[in-house]
């Protein structure tokens, strides 16, 4: 069961995009490496 421990909308959205950004940086990432 998960729960949700934001109190904020603002808070769960800024949740969302870090974790969108991290996942467009792991993608860009081994472009630059090559």
């Amino acid at each position: 069961i998960v729960k949700d421990y934001e109190y904020t909308l603002s808070s769960s959205v800024a949740w969302l995009y870090l974790a969108n950004i991290q996942m467009m940086v792991q993608r860009v990432k081994p472009f630059n490496q090559a």
